[in-house]
């Protein structure tokens, strides 16, 4: 409870077999936010980089969204969900996630 005033979430059921964890052995990891991630928007994978690294383009002004978000349809709730989401764009249905390589 927020302020004692409403749920921070929805129930989630107890055990929903249809729902498949992933290679983590994690379940739900989709489906809060879409992510917003570093890559500038392109239609394929055509010369994308083969180290892993982003792909940039400092001409374009959209960047990858990826997943689904608690809005989204149950088919937009998977990583290889793919969209495009300008630079400027703000709203409740986006995150980004902060990655720190060790080593």
């Amino acid at each position: 409870m927020f302020s004692g005033i409403k749920p921070l979430t929805a129930p989630l059921p107890r055990s929903d077999h249809s729902i498949i964890r992933n290679n983590f052995r994690l379940y739900h990891m989709t489906g809060n936010v879409r992510e917003w991630v570093m890559d500038a928007w392109r239609d394929n994978y055509n010369n994308a980089p083969s180290d892993g690294s982003a792909y940039i383009d400092s001409n374009s002004n959209y960047h990858v969204i990826r997943g689904g978000s608690y809005a989204d349809n149950a088919d937009a709730l998977r990583s290889s969900a793919r969209e495009k989401l300008s630079a400027n764009t703000a709203d409740i249905y986006t995150g980004f996630r902060v990655v720190l390589e060790l080593g």
